[in-house]
């Protein structure tokens, strides 16, 4: 849909230019707790966007909470941010996003990725990354954590740093 420069535009018309455009944003509300040594997938608990194709499948499912379901092929923006609450500076916290991965990422399976060692000053450890990969419809995107502060720790949904999420948006076929 395109408009001529000082058309006057009624705001249905703004509602439906994306809706066509497969994207998918899910956030996490409240807390997670996140096990000391173990890759946890991060589970989201609602979503902000979430497409619709024509056969009716939502790219985001409360019944997967964990992951992104490509439903159209294309090129994709993917990335995310998550929020670990500080409580200590022990340890590492780190984060992949994983094509098609179920359990610890592998080096095939991970697009993008991050990594910080907090320090005594730190409010929260904010951990993002972005990737642009090109998927196949069914494709599973998902973000996998870890921390080894010695105990567990919790991924914050709202926080000063943002919200804790992760997205997918096609850029093209």
């Amino acid at each position: 849909m395109a408009f001529a420069a000082g058309q006057k535009v009624r705001a249905s018309e703004l509602n439906d230019l994306d809706s066509d455009l497969p994207a998918c944003t899910v956030a996490l509300t409240g807390t997670l707790s996140i096990a000391n040594n173990a890759d946890s997938d991060v589970i989201w608990s609602t979503f902000e966007e979430n497409w619709t194709n024509g056969a009716g499948e939502a790219m985001f499912s409360a019944t997967n909470p964990t992951r992104i379901t490509i439903r159209e092929s294309g090129l994709y923006l993917v990335g995310f941010q998550i929020n670990y609450l500080w409580v200590n500076a022990t340890g590492k916290r780190c984060a992949s996003l994983t094509k098609n991965n179920t359990g610890t990422p592998t080096n095939a399976s991970v697009m993008c990725y991050d990594s910080y060692t907090p320090t005594a000053t730190a409010l929260a450890t904010s951990l993002k990354a972005t990737a642009l990969e090109r998927f196949v419809n069914g494709d599973i995107l998902r973000l996998s954590t870890y921390q080894n502060s010695g105990g567990a720790l919790n991924l914050q949904g709202d926080t000063i740093e943002g919200r804790s999420r992760m997205f997918a948006i096609k850029q093209k076929s």
